[in-house]
């Protein structure tokens, strides 16, 4: 009886174990709390699968021991306890031979049943089994169900297992809505996996090289580009604009202060900095706090180095993220250009009319990106050519080396691509802030 049980418990170790690597549940938070689909894509082998929101995903390894699926969550027993009867259900992954099957606690095989089942929601019809702990075995084409059942029937009678038939299709629907699918992905440790949770209108993702079983959970922000807004950690508010899949401020950066609560050197009494650009100033076009209400601020390019310059969740613009909004207004734009590019990505970025541009501007605003001119500090101190130009520092590549920035003036239709090498990282320009994705 002994080596009946430990046989047994090694069959169960081994249908566990053979397909037990890594489980992987979904859990909403934040504006919603349910989930209606996950998109899994494994970034290392470039493959991908949609699941159910509540279905578990069960990571195989890739070891060529993958094609058997195995899991309680496709059977249904109704009831279990059972008393004196049970229905049950499974789902049929294939048509072919399948054998259901009922051990004892002990391992001993009671009751067997063989028969060609059509692919689909399957009905069989338990009865008769004493009191007691159970194992219920499904074998199929290509699928191994297992799951616990107890029997708590004081009166035994005959054991027996019957197939009652197929369920219809409007049945497995409802079955498989109130059933939680575990649902398999072959996984070679290390691949890197990237989640995407959907829930009504919102979305979010997650990016995840399992090494365990856990439980990814997605934050649902109420956040909507180009209607919310953003707020700084001095108060400021911004509006926001969607260009393409990029989510920008609608407004140039005010605040004196990284989104951390460092506060940064206010600039106003600087003077001549020409040779110093490593003191992260903000200032005010011409010392005028109420230029700043219209353009903005003028940072350093040192202020633009640190990873909280911008609000919680947003960040200063690569050159490569202001190319890729160039291509998305202009696919000509040749993105590896210093100097004026593009053909009318100016007057698509500049905000139309002349109650902020010197006459001659042609700006049509079409990107609803509303680049306003603030003009800039040079590192002697003197303020140039706000109404007529606007500059916008890009984020760091890596070294200090250059500066890139972005400069749009009235009467040009096309965008300034340049950089600085030396004392010109010192000049205060302009920062627009980009969402995180």
């Amino acid at each position: 009886m002994k080596k009946l049980t430990l046989l047994f418990s090694l069959f169960f170790a081994l249908t566990t174990t053979h397909a037990q690597n890594y489980l992987i549940s979904f859990a909403a938070t934040g504006a919603v709390t349910t989930l209606d689909s996950i998109k899994v894509e494994n970034l290392t082998h470039l493959a991908s699968l949609t699941i159910s929101g509540g279905d578990v995903l069960h990571l195989i390894s890739s070891s060529g021991i993958n094609d058997i699926t195995t899991n309680e969550e496709m059977i249904k027993i109704s009831p279990n306890p059972m008393q004196g009867q049970a229905e049950i259900l499974f789902y049929a992954k294939e048509a072919g031979n399948t054998q259901v099957l009922v051990y004892d606690i002990s391992g001993r095989k009671l009751l067997q049943t063989d028969g060609n089942l059509s692919q689909g929601i399957q009905e069989y019809h338990l009865s008769g089994l004493k009191q007691g702990q159970y194992f219920l075995k499904i074998i199929g084409e290509n699928y191994l169900y297992t799951s616990k059942l107890i029997s708590q029937n004081t009166n035994q009678g005959e054991a027996k297992i019957e197939y009652v038939g197929s369920k219809k299709q409007e049945t497995v629907i409802s079955i498989l809505k109130s059933t939680k699918a575990t649902v398999n992905m072959s996984y070679t440790t290390g691949d890197n996996l990237l989640f995407t949770g959907y829930s009504g209108t919102y979305n979010a993702i997650a990016l995840d090289v399992p090494t365990t079983s856990k439980t990814i959970t997605f934050t649902f922000s109420s956040f909507t580009c180009g209607t919310s807004t953003v707020t700084d950690i001095d108060g400021n508010t911004y509006n926001t604009v969607l260009i393409g899949a990029q989510c920008w401020m609608k407004e140039n950066l005010k605040t004196t202060r990284y989104s951390n609560g460092t506060t940064m050197y206010d600039g106003t009494s600087a003077g001549d900095i020409t040779g110093n650009y490593t003191i992260e100033y903000y200032f005010d076009y011409n010392n005028t706090p109420s230029n700043t209400v219209i353009y903005g601020k003028l940072y350093t390019w040192a202020a633009v180095w640190s990873a909280n310059t911008c609000p919680t969740g947003w960040h200063v613009p690569s050159d490569g993220e202001w190319n890729k909004m160039e291509k998305y207004l202009d696919i000509t734009t040749d993105t590896t250009t210093t100097g004026w590019v593009g053909t009318d990505i100016g007057n698509k970025l500049k905000e139309s009319g002349t109650s902020h541009w010197s006459s001659g501007n042609n700006g049509t605003n079409s990107s609803d990106f509303t680049a306003l001119p603030g003009g800039y500090r040079s590192t002697d101190g003197s303020f140039w050519y706000i109404g007529e130009a606007g500059y916008w520092w890009t984020a760091p590549a890596g070294n200090d080396t250059y500066a890139w920035f972005r400069d749009l003036y009235h009467s040009y239709a096309t965008v300034d691509r340049w950089s600085f090498c030396g004392s010109g990282r010192g000049d205060g320009h302009s920062v627009r802030c980009l969402k995180d994705n």
